[in-house]
């Protein structure tokens, strides 16, 4: 790939060039005066010098992209926040490609155990009797009689045993990769586990590195498409609240109008606050039926764990929970016996609450509990927040700098570290007292 950088840049400069001599040709000789004007003008014709040049630098810009790179070192790294569509993804280019013929082979992150990882790939996995070389090389032949490379997609490595074993065998099956060139492959990762799960060595010789922002600038059209299938009727205005870039929680907003038997987005639901009460509602009534947790839906369980989580997240100062805290919490509003039947496994697989790992000293990490929407979190807390201390008689007394919610906005650092619960506190207030923020707090309206 370098060597056609330097072809380009080298073609550019020789074009340049002619120019150059062409110029001091027509001061020297000029006998050549007519051949030398219509070689110039030749050369310097606009539109096909711009196309030149244009050409040059679309080429010189392929070969240094991530697509160029894969072609010679095949080996993709994909990471994203969760919910962004990394497991869709891999599913999708594995179904387009197996429905072309080409060799693929998709295997979940979760499906891991301690063990050596081809092993486990080769006879649990897919049910071989092969060894690691026999495997390889008839994926190799299947590959080269198709005439693309065969594609081996592992998706989600943190999960399961991920974090015990990848940093330890990835590097290995990347270099035992390398002696097949007609395989390629494809790993994804949480971005927060990145560190922890890729040694940091691969990226970027030996892993090419990409991140996957979910719907993020292709909003209307994503809504346009979900709502299609789900049979909804898409409002009038679009709704192009942040969230809807994120695919997992388009499909649960979705979910929960047909859940709901609604083929129209309720009236009053397009603003952020709204649209979170639904949301959660939705979980609420879902988790509710016989089939899940079979609860009466009028207790709103769901909403009162919600409250108490983001009352104990905003009392603690923090955004996440180690998870025996969550697990308690939750547990207490809904006892049950075992994992499966809990209200706290199913928020989490109902994708309202995420897994992750926090670091809490610079050598220790803690796992623990999220909402998985930060704009989420924010505004539980806010809410939270303005329940406990304003004051509806005399809301600016409470902005006052010396106060629990003052000490939020207190000076421009402050309010720029707080910058997502200031946004919640800028919806909320109005929708509360009918007054905004800066009414409340003049003094940090210029931040």
């Amino acid at each position: 790939l370098q060597e056609v950088i330097n072809q380009v840049l080298s073609t550019a400069d020789s074009t340049e060039n002619a120019e150059i001599a062409l110029i001091d040709w027509q001061r020297i000789d000029k006998s050549a005066q007519k051949c030398i004007n219509l070689a110039r003008d030749y050369i310097q014709n606009e539109l096909i010098r711009n196309e030149l040049i244009r050409n040059l630098v679309k080429l010189k810009d392929f070969a240094r992209s991530k697509e160029a790179h894969l072609s010679n070192v095949p080996a993709l790294l994909l990471v994203g926040g969760g919910g962004t569509g990394k497991t869709h993804l891999f599913c999708d280019v594995a179904k387009r490609r197996i429905s072309s013929g080409f060799p693929t082979v998709l295997l979940l992150g979760g499906h891991f155990n301690k063990d050596e990882p081809w092993s486990q790939i080769i006879k649990k996995l897919l049910g071989l009797s092969c060894t690691k070389e026999e495997f390889l090389g008839a994926l190799e032949a299947a590959a080269q009689a198709r005439g693309t490379r065969a594609l081996i997609l592992i998706d989600a490595l943190d999960e399961g045993e991920g974090k015990n074993i990848w940093h330890k065998h990835l590097a290995g099956m990347l270099t035992t990769l390398s002696r097949y060139p007609w395989i390629g492959i494809a790993v994804s990762v949480e971005s927060s586990y990145e560190s922890m799960v890729i040694p940091k060595h691969l990226v970027p010789n030996r892993l090419i590195k990409n991140t996957h922002y979910g719907f993020a600038g292709h909003e209307y059209q994503a809504t346009k498409t979900f709502f299609g299938r789900y049979g909804i009727v898409r409002p009038s205005i679009p709704l192009l609240v942040p969230e809807f870039q994120n695919p997992l929680f388009l499909k649960l907003f979705c979910l929960g109008l047909n859940n709901r038997g609604l083929t129209m987005v309720p009236p009053g639901l397009r603003g952020i606050t709204a649209v979170f009460n639904f949301f959660v509602e939705s979980i609420n009534e879902k988790l509710s039926k016989p089939e899940y947790l079979d609860f009466d839906p009028k207790s709103q369980i769901v909403q009162k764990a919600v409250e108490k989580l983001a009352e104990v997240m905003a009392d603690k100062s923090s955004r996440w929970l180690s998870r025996e805290e969550a697990q308690a919490i939750l547990n207490a509003f809904l006892p049950c016996e075992g994992y499966e039947r809990s209200l706290f496994r199913h928020m989490i697989s109902e994708g309202l609450l995420a897994e992750d790992r926090f670091r809490v000293s610079d050598r220790k990490w803690c796992e623990g509990i999220h909402f998985s929407y930060e704009r989420f979190a924010d505004h539980l807390i806010a809410k939270h927040l303005l329940d406990k201390h304003i004051d509806p008689v005399n809301p600016s007394h409470s902005f006052q700098p010396d106060q629990p919610l003052g000490s939020f906005v207190k000076d421009e650092w402050t309010c720029w570290r707080n910058r997502g619960l200031i946004e919640a506190f800028s919806i909320q207030i109005p929708e509360r007292i009918k007054k905004e923020l800066p009414e409340l707090a003049p003094y940090c309206a210029d931040y």
